[in-house]
């Protein structure tokens, strides 16, 4: 990031990659750090992370960031990519598709 009148390269104070399931909307954050030359860098590890971060869940996701700052009047929000994930587990059901809802008696 540069800073519009000076350039000179900004450090964002909040910087995500967010994942986001195509067909559910679930969104998944990860925080994205400045190395030693300000590259920002984020870690997927999708075997570790498949049953607590996406529940398991298989499909096209898309990639995108978000960058924010105190500087910044509105975060930036950029697309980049969908990929698809496919894991081996089931997803576990939502407490809304655990409830069972059947007609009450007249």
């Amino acid at each position: 990031l540069k800073e519009v009148i000076s350039g000179d390269l900004v450090t964002a104070h909040q910087t995500f990659v967010r994942l986001t399931h195509e067909k559910t909307g679930q969104e998944i954050f990860f925080v994205a750090e400045p190395d030693s030359e300000d590259n920002y860098k984020f870690n997927l590890d999708v075997g570790a992370t498949a049953k607590d971060s996406f529940n398991n869940l298989s499909g096209k996701y898309k990639m995108g960031i978000v960058i924010g700052d105190a500087t910044i009047q509105v975060p930036i929000n950029w697309s980049l990519v969908s990929i698809v994930l496919t894991f081996s587990g089931e997803p576990k059901k939502s407490k809304k598709e655990q409830r069972v809802t059947v007609p009450k008696p007249v």
